[in-house]
């Protein structure tokens, strides 16, 4: 059984939750749409098996996401990662584990090491 939601072709289709909104699919979940715009005031959660693709253009606000400066003392002791995107834009995240480690990973989605 598919189920599909849409919105007609002269209105935007809107989701609202108070708390938490859940999108779940037993066999995938596919947002499309001229423009797709997620907002929130917490924080946004993507989780998958496998991976995440996000094709078109993917904008992030870098101003909010904690980041640090390569001056900074590097601690061992804690877990960091970095985000990082093949060429078909699908991201992944590398563990950092030492100063100024890039994408280059053999482990990694895009099918080689970048």
């Amino acid at each position: 059984m598919s189920l599909q939601i849409t919105s007609s072709a002269a209105s935007d289709l809107n989701i609202r939750g108070d708390g938490k909104a859940i999108i779940r699919g037993n066999e995938g979940v596919n947002i499309m749409g001229r423009t797709v715009e997620f907002k929130m005031g917490g924080g946004i959660e993507l989780r998958a098996e496998n991976s995440i693709v996000l094709n078109g253009s993917v904008m992030f606000n870098t101003s909010r996401i904690p980041h640090s400066a390569g001056d900074v003392y590097f601690d061992e002791g804690m877990e960091r990662y970095k985000l990082c995107m093949c060429a078909d834009g699908t991201l992944f995240r590398v563990q950092v584990k030492y100063p100024n480690m890039g994408c280059q990973t053999s482990d990694n989605p895009c099918g080689k090491a970048l």
